[in-house]
């Protein structure tokens, strides 16, 4: 079990061939840093079922390969950052608790009208 906050120091040395990040089911704690923003080859996140809180970083805006966002699980809050995840190019499948029971993430009606293959908030 990995517990702690993710590593910012190895997301920036990572950032031109971290594809897959998967570390769910673990007591990862802190905020999601915003240099995973960095990680441009990203295509899936995969953090559900942690300790993770705070707001989802607008960065994440920036990663246009990325295809996979589960963050269920965890006690993320703020406002869903529609502008830069809706129309990400490559984005299939949005995973996030939206109803208050772990945290509380707002607006998120407005990416049900994105175009997801698969949307569970």
């Amino acid at each position: 079990e990995l517990k702690g906050p993710l590593p910012t120091h190895t997301m920036v040395s990572l950032q031109d061939t971290l594809q897959d990040f998967q570390f769910q089911d673990n007591s990862i704690s802190g905020t999601i840093p915003t240099e995973m923003g960095l990680l441009t080859e990203l295509q899936r996140v995969v953090g559900n079922s942690n300790l993770l809180r705070g707001a989802i970083p607008t960065e994440l805006g920036n990663l246009m390969k990325l295809e996979t966002l589960h963050l269920s699980g965890n006690q993320l809050e703020g406002e869903f950052p529609n502008d830069e995840l809706c129309f990400l190019p490559r984005l299939e499948m949005i995973v996030i608790d939206c109803d208050g029971t772990n945290g509380t993430i707002a607006n998120c009606d407005c990416c049900r009208n994105c175009s997801f293959d698969f949307l569970q908030i």
